[in-house]
């Protein structure tokens, strides 16, 4: 149990950070969170942070206009990337920055001596509120964000946060070099939040239903085959490694039995780029953007396909369509595009 005078700043209020601040106000830090949203401000503010079976903290709530004038020591930062322009400047000179947060943006670095956590839980926020679920259990994985370089602060997290999380039964690891499991997870998510999203549907229907499993899989595998001919390195993030995943996708077979196996685990979650799919401010150049400059000349069909229609519907202004998932798969039978890829 923490002293309850230490403190500790939570920025953003969606899923994992509402987690974050339910684990370390439970474990007895003082916890302070900074959110833009003044409805969810308001609401969390009268009502707590709720988490299904667990019970309510009652954290400190913040408008990030103060933010700027406090003197902060240890603040974590669980926002979207999109919101990296307008959140790095208010934390860029704090003493001790973790940043939790998928997807791939260079701006970070302008934080020079952050720990990076990534997590393979997912957290489920209601709109608006402090409502908060644990829809899948997963790890916690800290580490540095640069190549060749130390970072004791990520030791302190670890400290602080092992046990805070372990209440909920999350697995925090420090792993030193951070980039192959941002890398991973990042193969994972460019696979997953933008395809499902933009189809209107839960996780687990990539690997149900079996013309969104032929693409999901199109996905995952040109995301391996992209990451490697870039030389970023892959960590096992989940219960594969990389080359376990590259074989499993190779075999058509295993890959539907297992796609049937983890299907039970993702039915029912949701990406949070679903809720920002219908607000069409989503993380769209973080994910596939960025992959498909990783990318360049690489043939990757499915991704490229994907980015268009996805864009298109933004650009619209329409909401999550499930006619996506015929749309792509028509044109790349269309084409003969779906020759590279083995699994289906």
């Amino acid at each position: 149990m923490a002293d309850s005078t230490t403190q500790v700043y939570v920025v953003g209020a969606g899923g994992i950070g509402c987690i974050a601040s339910w684990v370390l106000s439970a474990s007895g830090y003082r916890v302070c969170v900074v959110e833009a949203d003044s409805c969810r401000r308001e609401w969390i503010s009268q009502h707590g942070i709720q988490l299904s079976g667990w019970g309510t903290v009652r954290p400190l709530m913040i408008d990030p206009a103060n933010f700027q004038h406090l003197d902060v020591n240890r603040v974590i930062v669980c926002v979207k990337s999109f919101d990296n322009p307008t959140v790095i400047p208010m934390v860029k000179h704090c003493k001790s920055v973790l940043m939790i947060q998928n997807g791939i943006d260079p701006r970070l670095n302008e934080i020079a001596h952050r720990t990076d956590g990534i997590a393979s839980f997912i957290g489920e926020a209601e709109k608006g509120t402090g409502r908060v679920r644990l829809s899948r259990l997963g790890a916690l994985y800290l580490g540095c964000a640069f190549k060749n370089s130390t970072n004791d602060a990520s030791a302190l997290w670890l400290r602080d946060l092992c046990p805070a999380f372990r209440r909920l039964g999350i697995r925090v690891s420090d792993v030193g070099d951070i980039l192959p499991y941002r890398n991973m997870k990042f193969v994972y998510n460019c696979a997953i939040s933008p395809l499902a999203s933009a189809a209107g549907i839960d996780n687990g229907k990539l690997l149900s239903d079996a013309s969104l499993r032929k693409l999901f899989l199109g996905l995952l595998s040109e995301n391996i085959a992209i990451m490697r001919a870039g030389g970023h390195a892959l960590a096992k993030v989940g219960p594969f490694s990389p080359d376990r995943v590259a074989a499993i996708l190779s075999s058509p077979w295993l890959a539907r039995v297992l796609g049937y196996w983890f299907e039970r685990s993702l039915r029912g979650t949701y990406c949070s780029m679903s809720d920002d799919f219908i607000s069409g401010r989503t993380e769209l150049p973080q994910y596939l953007g960025y992959l498909l400059e990783i990318a360049g000349p690489l043939p990757c069909p499915v991704n490229r396909l994907l980015y268009q229609e996805v864009q298109s519907l933004l650009a619209r202004g329409f909401g999550p369509e499930i006619g996506i998932v015929e749309r792509l798969t028509h044109k790349l039978d269309q084409k003969g595009l779906w020759d590279p890829f083995r699994a289906g």
